[in-house]
C-alpha cells in the first residue's frame, strides 16, 4: 500500500520544538494553503487548507533553522493520525498530519536563524 504525500504552505507560526528523554528533537507545526477559484456563478472564493506536520532529529533542527511564521515550505511524507483521550472528557480525538520524511526550500534564498549548536536547544517555542 502506498502512503505518499507533498503539500506545500506557509506556517501559520513558528515551528515547535520539544526533545524526547533520549535528546532526540521533535518538531510539529502547521502549514496553511490556500486556494483561490472562481464558482459558476462568477464569485470569486477561496478555500484553505491548514495541515499539521511534524518531523524527527536533524531534519526537524534543519527546519528549525531556516522557517518562521509566514515562511513557504514544500515538505514530503507520509499521513499518520494521532489519536488522544480529550482531558476534560475523556472522548476520543484524533487528527491526521504529515510525518515529514523530506523539505524543501521555496521561494527566495535564506540564511539560518539562530541554529543550534552542539545538541542545544534551538531558540524557538516549545510545546
Amino acid at each position: 500500500m502506498i502512503n505518499s504525500t507533498q503539500f506545500q504552505g506557509n506556517l501559520t507560526r513558528d515551528p515547535e520544538i520539544t526533545y524526547t528523554a533520549a535528546n532526540i528533537a521533535v518538531l510539529n507545526a502547521t502549514l496553511a494553503n490556500t486556494h483561490k477559484f472562481t464558482t459558476d456563478s462568477g464569485e470569486q472564493r477561496e478555500e484553505t487548507a491548514f495541515v499539521g506536520i511534524t518531523m524527527w532529529g536533524a531534519l526537524a533542527k534543519s527546519f528549525a533553522q531556516f522557517h518562521r511564521k509566514g515562511t513557504p515550505a514544500l515538505v514530503e511524507g507520509r499521513l499518520i493520525t494521532d489519536t488522544w483521550a480529550d482531558k476534560e472528557t475523556g472522548a476520543k480525538k484524533s487528527k491526521t498530519k504529515i510525518r515529514v520524511q523530506h523539505w524543501h526550500f521555496v521561494g527566495p534564498k535564506r540564511d539560518p536563524i539562530d541554529p543550534p549548536q552542539n545538541n542545544q536547544t534551538p531558540n524557538v517555542p516549545f510545546a
